[in-house]
């Protein structure tokens, strides 16, 4: 690697003052595929360095059952939504864009509504006049009736 692209600081991250001996920061000085002085926080653990985003991410929940949470709410708001990339109101680009999404992307929510399509967790019922029919989806019967029981 050549010198002066990484550079790696213990006490200062975002200009804040870290007094942990077990933290580094991490800090790109020149573009090496990040933003000029994107910095990564890093944890010294059982030898070897883990960056602490890895660690969050670690504890959330499965994007499954984060995509039926944001289904519901969307569903509670008498917002819509469909399996149709092209629509504007698509499914997966939704829901990347709640402040309740827990960090994950457009691609994440794609590949969770292909599983939950795919186990009957969710299905697309029609709606609308029947001049202009339109799909939603909704939450599947097996779903529906696991919340039932569990209430």
């Amino acid at each position: 690697m050549a010198p002066g692209l990484l550079k790696v600081n213990r006490t200062v991250c975002g200009g804040q003052y870290v007094n942990n001996p077990f933290v580094l920061i991490l800090t790109a000085c020149r573009r090496v595929h990040a933003a000029r002085d994107d910095q990564i926080q890093l944890r010294y653990h059982n030898g070897v360095l883990i960056p602490e985003n890895l660690v969050s991410a670690a504890q959330r929940r499965p994007a499954d059952a984060v995509f039926l949470d944001i289904l519901d709410a969307m569903t509670d708001e008498n917002r819509p939504v469909c399996d149709s990339s092209r629509a504007p109101n698509y499914a997966p680009r939704r829901f990347a864009s709640r402040p309740e999404r827990d960090g994950y992307t457009k691609r994440d929510f794609e590949a969770a509504m292909e599983r939950l399509f795919a186990s009957g967790d969710i299905t697309n019922e029609e709606y609308g006049r029947k001049s202009d029919r339109r799909r939603r989806i909704v939450r599947g019967s097996s779903a529906a009736m696991l919340d039932d029981a569990a209430e």
